[in-house]
């Protein structure tokens, strides 16, 4: 079972994005086909939200495999120009024909496994036909942030191992491609503004340090003792943070304020990167610097 079984109190609705045309989420839209062609498995980027994928989704079509005819293609642009209508695939002959059941609410419904609706996805990004927005980063093409941010979430939300993401890749998405894709992969980013900010600041440390996500420091025993860093480098005892929306208001902002203080007190170099900082690369550098720059000499000394 790659799927972690939704939660009774789970909403009707999942949280993909701006569906845009299609006008209501990906989910209630399977789930209407569904209805409509019982024998169809769903498959793609619906299957995928069916599996826990919070991202992107809303703003693809729903693709259903069947043994008939093919319709349509898959371009999520050009398919929300009839939003009601499915895309309808052939299953490829040389892939075994395994389903599952995770809809709670539609028992009935049957969708591929997660590692053949990565495969799917994957290969609808790598020759983008679904898209969405992602900045500018040194390196790396659109298409290799987007494939990154995909598999960082899907490692979130399944049990799908890279390997068996690697293996259900052959023959759909060419492993020249994914392979690049597949070193900058962390299981531990928690957001896809986190897989950002780890791409972004990837090669900054010195040779022979590297980055490790989501470290836990504890300053003591009990409630509000310890924190969790979305990127550090123990060795240096550099801590970058990525704070979006929720850390705004005043009693978080108060936490952020006292976590630093403790952190500090440790002798860790933290750089906390909102939105404002995160646009501004050469700042963000530049604080980053300084930090390893401090952090290497207090090693030397």
């Amino acid at each position: 079972m790659y799927f972690r079984p939704l939660p009774d109190n789970t909403p009707a609705q999942v949280t993909g994005g701006d569906p845009g045309a299609f006008l209501v989420d990906i989910i209630t839209r399977a789930r209407a086909q569904h209805l409509r062609y019982r024998h169809a498995v769903i498959a793609g980027w619906a299957a995928l939200a069916f599996h826990g994928l919070l991202y992107w989704a809303d703003s693809a079509p729903v693709v259903l495999l069947q043994d008939c005819h093919q319709t349509r293609a898959a371009n999520s642009r050009r398919a929300a120009e009839t939003p009601r209508r499915p895309v309808f695939r052939r299953w490829p002959p040389d892939v075994p024909r395994e389903t599952c059941r995770p809809d709670p609410r539609c028992p009935d419904l049957r969708c591929v496994t997660a590692p053949l609706a990565i495969a799917q996805c994957l290969h609808s990004v790598f020759g983008r036909s679904h898209e969405w927005q992602v900045p500018a980063i040194d390196g790396l093409t659109d298409v290799q942030v987007r494939a990154v941010q995909l598999i960082d979430a899907v490692l979130q939300c399944t049990t799908v191992s890279l390997e068996e993401i690697t293996r259900t890749c052959r023959g759909i998405v060419s492993a020249r491609r994914l392979a690049p894709v597949l070193t900058l992969v962390d299981t531990g980013a928690q957001s896809p503004r986190e897989t950002l900010l780890r791409l972004v600041v990837r090669n900054a440390l010195p040779e022979g340090f590297m980055w490790t996500s989501q470290v836990r420091v504890s300053w003591g025993t009990g409630w509000g003792k310890s924190t969790v860093l979305d990127l550090a480098c123990e060795e240096l005892k550099i801590a970058v943070y990525y704070d979006g929306a929720s850390h705004l208001g005043e009693a978080q902002t108060t936490k952020d304020i006292d976590q630093m203080q403790e952190l500090k007190d440790l002798g860790w170099e933290v750089i906390r990167v909102d939105a404002t900082l995160f646009r501004d690369r050469r700042k963000l550098h530049r604080l980053l610097s300084n930090a390893i720059a401090r952090s290497v000499a207090s090693r030397q000394q």
